[in-house]
């Protein structure tokens, strides 16, 4: 049997992990654009190994942080397949350097409107929020989630899951946690008229 890994928080990642939590197929779309999208990988995943989406054991998925639209994405597979049985664990993505042993650093992606996502953490603790882009962190200890000028040079956290998918899934699942979405900003303040924000 197998795992789907499964991010759409920035581009479209998917793959298939073996009982041993190695990769047996992975793959990079591209941007997370739709349902179409990420339904036709997930589809030729699976038939490329013979695969139904019952089949699946579980399920490791990014729970962002990302955009409202690109975190529901893999938030509604990940729904679909628990109704199917496949049990569900997923992690955030400024948390990846710390699961695989990072002691503290500052992990940051663009959050729109001007905006840039920081999470820091450290032995005594983490703090999240959002800060305009001139305020951005910058140096040593840096992560960020693809290749981006906000971050040059930084550690990417998903070049971190495709080398490392053992270590990673391992501790996901080990923590068992069902998180819920991570957007960059609260719904009601996303949503809300211009001007409101």
């Amino acid at each position: 049997m197998a795992r789907l890994y499964i991010d759409t928080s920035e581009l479209l990642v998917a793959g298939l992990l073996d009982d041993d939590l190695s990769w047996i197929d992975h793959e990079t779309a591209g941007p997370a654009r739709g349902p179409r999208s990420i339904h036709r990988v997930i589809h030729d995943l699976l038939s490329r190994r013979g695969l139904a989406a019952g089949d699946l054991d579980g399920v490791v998925q990014a729970a962002g942080p990302g955009s409202y639209t690109g975190v529901r994405l893999a938030e509604g597979v990940s729904q679909v397949l628990e109704w199917l049985g496949a049990d569900v664990a997923n992690f955030y993505h400024f948390e990846t350097p710390r699961l695989l042993g990072v002691p503290r650093g500052a992990w940051t992606a663009r959050a729109f409107k001007g905006e840039v996502f920081v999470h820091r953490w450290d032995g005594d603790g983490s703090s999240s929020g959002l800060v305009r882009e001139a305020d951005r962190p910058r140096g040593p200890g840096l992560f960020t989630h693809f290749p981006s000028p906000l971050a040059p040079g930084a550690g990417l956290t998903s070049e971190m899951a495709r080398e490392r998918p053992r270590e990673l899934a391992g501790a996901v699942l080990a923590r068992g946690a069902r998180l819920a979405p991570w957007y960059y900003r609260p719904p009601e303040r996303e949503f809300a008229p211009p001007g409101r924000r």
